[in-house]
């Protein structure tokens, strides 16, 4: 039994103006052939879980090609292209091989290509046809869509986030992949979308951890393979963007369709509770400022707006203000060069700094305005 492997992975925010080309897959994997295995052998990632299993039982691993960069912006046409090429050549120079497991993400956005999972498996599936069969590990926060569907055989995602089962999802792929090519299982897929998205939301919380229990409650049922709950990636400007339910069954179309409407319409009645009330930086500072001592300063966690729990002048630019707080609750210039206040409280005179500007880079320009409310 030879089964190929590969992947192409990469969460694209389209709201990021830092281009994603080649370069910026090179600097973090850019593999082909053997080096896949020496790599991922052991490694607890989605083609680490692939090699130890198949190497646990008996399955001659087959590698192709495997790219991967970090979180960044659009990916350029020309890097869209070379990633189908250098796929699909590694696959034409495989030789013969019963089934292919690739460990994509399900974010990934092109430049003319808003589907990057689903332009991959048409492309793998133009090589090899569809009678050989196609799984594929993916993030929980992929937009799913009904192309990847039509040109996978089984789509399995993370159940964790932060994600700490990829291992196990590759070696689970494996698994299943033996099982279709003994005819044991016949899988049947089935996706709901919900024109909903989601904060990124940890599942050791609920109501992603209510949603996921759901899911593994009817994966008891024997005829059901896998079901998922695919948070979607909300910095994806895209037509697809959104949360999804993925069933699959052995052979039950019905059964995968009634399985995801069910967990879809439990995510829908529970989807307020996914929008926690949280205070603004403003208010989290005043109410620190409020408790006896003072507030803890540490050093950001991580300087992406999207992923940080700390705010600073590094990474809330975009929500700049043009006066703030200090630690002290002072009130310091932000895009305010300076300010006066009149006696009464009643009149704020805010000289703007000049070389204040907006998130495109034009410059501001100020003008006189009376207001009835002023926050600060």
């Amino acid at each position: 039994m030879r089964i190929l492997i590969g992947g192409i992975a990469h969460e694209t925010n389209t709201f990021s103006n830092v281009k994603t080309t080649v370069e910026s897959f090179k600097q973090w994997e850019w593999i082909h052939g053997d080096t896949i295995i020496q790599k991922h052998r052991k490694v607890r990632n989605y083609l680490g879980g692939m090699i130890d299993r198949a190497e646990e039982i008996g399955v001659e691993i087959i590698p192709s090609f495997s790219a991967f960069a970090m979180p960044s912006g659009l990916i350029t046409k020309e890097t869209y292209e070379r990633l189908i090429y250098e796929l699909t050549d590694s696959i034409k120079a495989a030789g013969e091989f019963e089934a292919v497991c690739l460990a994509l993400h399900g974010a990934g956005v092109a430049e003319d290509a808003d589907d990057l999972e689903g332009g991959i498996l048409s492309a793998v599936r133009e090589i090899i046809g569809y009678k050989i069969p196609v799984v594929v590990t993916l993030d929980l926060h992929g937009n799913i869509t009904d192309q990847m569907v039509k040109e996978a055989d089984v789509l399995l995602g993370v159940n964790f986030y932060p994600h700490v089962d990829c291992y196990e999802r590759g070696k689970e792929a494996i698994d299943i992949t033996k099982q279709i090519l003994l005819e044991e299982i016949h899988p049947k897929m089935s996706l709901k979308k919900l024109p909903l998205m989601i904060p990124t939301s940890t599942t050791n919380l609920p109501p992603a951890k209510h949603i996921n229990e759901l899911c593994w409650t009817r994966e008891k049922n024997e005829k059901i393979i896998d079901c998922t709950f695919f948070h979607g990636f909300p910095y994806t400007n895209i037509p697809e963007v959104g949360v999804t339910v993925v069933a699959i069954t052995n052979n039950d179309q019905e059964l995968a369709d009634q399985t995801a409407e069910e967990i879809a319409i439990e995510i829908w009645n529970t989807r307020e509770d996914f929008f926690p009330d949280i205070d603004t930086p403003e208010e989290g500072l005043n109410k620190a400022l409020r408790m006896e001592g003072k507030p803890t300063v540490r050093e950001p966690d991580s300087i992406d707006v999207h992923k940080t729990t700390w705010v600073d002048d590094t990474n809330a630019h975009i929500y700049d203000t043009l006066l703030k707080r200090d630690l002290d609750g002072n009130l310091v210039p932000g895009l305010a060069e300076k300010y006066e206040v009149s006696d009464d409280g009643k009149v704020w005179t805010i000289v703007l700094n000049k070389t204040a500007k907006f998130q495109f880079q034009t410059t501001t320009k100020a003008k006189v305005f009376t207001s009835k409310k002023v926050n600060l």
